[in-house]
């Protein structure tokens, strides 16, 4: 495999977190370090409550091609509630992210 992707179908990421608390227990990490972390992409008000989007971001994606050079599925995608994740090859997730429909994060 060459270059190691993440790609987030923002449709279906609920902001819960799973991943990033997957990331940092399955790399023994201590209390609030991750190699994922959650951030917000934007905020608006609906119906007078305000809803923040939230979306997974790697913060060293070497660490996320050694999840997958181990085999299997990482540890964040197989938590996801959504199935928002896809981690693999670069060049087969800028394939995928063109045919989908909806909003997407690529990271290379």
């Amino acid at each position: 495999m060459g270059r190691v992707g993440l790609l987030v179908d923002m449709d279906y990421c609920v902001g819960c977190w799973a991943c990033q608390s997957a990331c940092s227990n399955h790399n023994s990490l201590p209390v609030g370090q991750t190699f994922l972390r959650l951030i917000n992409n934007q905020a608006e008000e609906v119906d007078g409550d305000l809803k923040l989007y939230k979306f997974p971001y790697p913060l060293a994606l070497e660490k996320c091609a050694d999840c997958v050079s181990d085999g299997g599925v990482p540890i964040c995608v197989s938590t996801c509630i959504g199935r928002a994740l896809t981690i693999g090859d670069a060049d087969a997730l800028i394939e995928k992210a063109k045919n989908l429909k909806g909003k997407t994060a690529l990271f290379l």
